[in-house]
């Protein structure tokens, strides 16, 4: 008999985590990057669901920030929800409902109302059943001009790491006692495997880093990241499809410097993009080329573009802030492509800065 979980891990809860590239800001940033017209006016009123929203922190927190938004936070885990909604009570947030429901359920109610819908962490994780009915609820509940984010696990990049997800998920089950411990174990385990730089192992030059990062992650996070019955990467060609059914054509990425080609990709390559006329197989060569493991993207419906004069406004009315103090900016830029020698030497450094700035910092963001 199938537990209330349909196969998705149960029994640890999520990490608690904010994630900034669900905000109304960031999300209406990118698309107007890319043209778009935003569907929301950032200091009115504006609908937003987020759907498989754990423990509710980035709702919980965009809610605080915009009191005249409404807010809907949906997770089918009891245990998420009892402390989001205790945290929105605690923070007296009138504008925010977190809600008890699974996908079918929330599929139920509600009209064509929402101006925003994010996915994060859900489209990789479930069914194809689950994936549809997702479809469906966007097709029934976004309005025209809306917005939908989604993130997933993506092709090529997540090839390499597909056998040590089979090695934890066999692992675990084929131990008993506490799941904590359990995936310790099998992190454990993997990394014996990996020292023996035997078959599979000794082809897979990313894999010490990738055990050298689980090690520190928790085992919360490792366990909804990998453990679920229904684990699956996309192309993005894929996605872009099967979204297609709820009227949702392809916006752009949802990071700004993911819609730079100059910054990630090789100039030769810049052409050979060009040649692509169907923007899903567009996307799906940028990330051939870049090895791309997980994509955050934005799907809009009916959405209109900005005409050149009006993007231009826009972006010179967008207030900036530097994601660090300034006197840790650094100074230069990487660019994939430097044109001299002391220019490469400049960026060589600045990457070398910007990596010690990420792996000393602690991120609220794990996945």
């Amino acid at each position: 008999m199938q537990g209330w979980t349909e196969g998705y891990v149960g029994g640890i809860g999520y990490i608690h985590a904010f994630y900034r590239e669900l905000s109304p800001a960031l999300l209406s940033f990118a698309l107007t990057l890319r043209g778009w017209r935003p569907p929301m006016d950032l200091a009115g009123s504006f609908a937003c669901a987020e759907i498989g929203c754990g423990h509710g922190v980035s709702s919980a927190v965009l809610a605080g920030c915009h009191p005249d938004a409404r807010f809907e936070a949906v997770d089918f885990n009891p245990g998420h929800i009892a402390g989001a909604q205790r945290l929105a009570a605690e923070a007296g947030l009138d504008n925010a409902a977190f809600r008890e429901e699974s996908f079918a359920e929330y599929a139920q109610g509600g009209s064509k109302d929402l101006d925003i819908v994010t996915l994060h962490g859900v489209w990789s994780w479930v069914s194809a059943e689950n994936r549809a009915i997702l479809v469906d609820t966007l097709k029934r509940r976004l309005k025209p001009g809306g917005l939908v984010f989604v993130s997933y696990n993506a092709l090529p990049g997540t090839l390499a790491y597909t056998p040590l997800r089979r090695v934890l998920v066999e692992h675990c089950a084929d131990r008993t006692g506490p799941l904590p411990e359990r995936i310790e174990e099998a992190v454990a385990f993997a990394s014996r495997l990996t020292a023996l730089n035997a078959g599979w192992f000794a082809q897979a030059d990313a894999l010490p880093g990738r055990l050298d990062s689980l090690k520190r992650k928790s085992p919360n996070y490792i366990a909804h990241e990998y453990l679920n019955r229904d684990w699956t990467a996309f192309y993005h060609a894929d996605v872009a499809r099967e979204l297609t059914a709820a009227k949702l054509d392809f916006a752009g990425p949802a990071v700004p410097m993911e819609q730079m080609d100059e910054l990630s990709l090789p100039p030769d390559a810049l052409p050979l993009l060009a040649e692509a006329r169907d923007p899903a197989y567009r996307e799906t060569l940028r990330d051939l080329l870049t090895n791309r493991a997980f994509r955050r993207d934005l799907f809009v419906k009916g959405a209109e573009r900005l005409t050149a004069a009006e993007r231009r406004d826009r972006l010179r009315a967008t207030p900036l802030a530097p994601p660090v103090p300034p006197g840790d900016l650094p100074a230069g830029f990487p660019f994939y492509n430097s044109p001299s020698p002391h220019q490469s030497v400049r960026t060589s450094r600045t990457c070398s800065s910007l990596q010690k700035k990420k792996t000393t910092r602690a991120h609220a963001v794990e996945r």
